[in-house]
């Protein structure tokens, strides 16, 4: 790709008639979903937990979160429900005790510095019903592009300020931020990456409800 050519995606992204932003934004949203911790007791009630990434590797299945997202509300839950239909009230839930848990030990306390990452392994009967609305990132797979490319880095997220929430519902919408420049940094053996970001530039992927 010419320099002429990136200059040239680079703009219409930025423009906002273009609907570039929204395209990948939505596109990215096949890979992601809300997770919300379901507790059963005397009467069902559910609490927004976070946001997941739903990877393959070695063709076993994933939701890719957050530690904390596990060990502070999620692992309490008898449920955890996903939303996997946009624009539709539906429920879907997985029992929390189906879920193998493969993640670094939780930090003494929780920071900016984690490590704040764990693999939460998809049972293998819930698979094909997740797949059947959404897609898995193939964390080993490999497109070689022969040519420069433009590269785009956006978070995604749901967070609960746009969200409407009773005890029994919830009405979520997850969001790509598009992030600006990148500095690297390690520490204590991991990489880090430090982001700008465009709160100007918050993009709605699909809305999901659970009830």
């Amino acid at each position: 790709m010419k320099a002429s050519s990136r200059s040239e995606i680079a703009g219409i992204l930025r423009d906002d008639a273009s609907g570039l932003r929204e395209k990948v934004v939505r596109n990215l949203g096949d890979f992601t979903v809300a997770l919300l911790a379901i507790y059963n007791g005397s009467s069902e009630r559910l609490a927004l937990a976070g946001t997941g990434t739903l990877v393959v590797i070695e063709k076993v299945h994933f939701i890719l979160t957050a530690r904390h997202v596990w060990d502070e509300i999620l692992s309490k839950a008898d449920q955890i429900g996903l939303t996997l239909k946009p624009e539709i009230d539906h429920k879907y839930g997985v029992a929390r005790k189906e879920f193998a848990v493969f993640g670094l030990p939780k930090p003494a306390e929780w920071n900016e510095w984690g490590p704040d990452l764990v693999l939460l392994r998809i049972p293998a009967e819930s698979v094909g019903t997740i797949g059947a609305y959404k897609s898995y990132w193939n964390m080993q797979g490999r497109v070689d592009i022969n040519a420069e490319v433009l590269e785009v880095m956006v978070l995604m997220g749901t967070p609960a300020a746009l969200g409407e929430f009773t005890e029994t519902h919830a009405e979520l919408q997850i969001t790509g931020m598009f992030l600006g420049p990148e500095k690297a940094e390690e520490r204590d053996g991991f990489d880090y990456l430090d982001y700008e970001m465009d709160l100007s530039v918050v993009l709605p992927s699909k809305t999901g409800h659970l009830s």
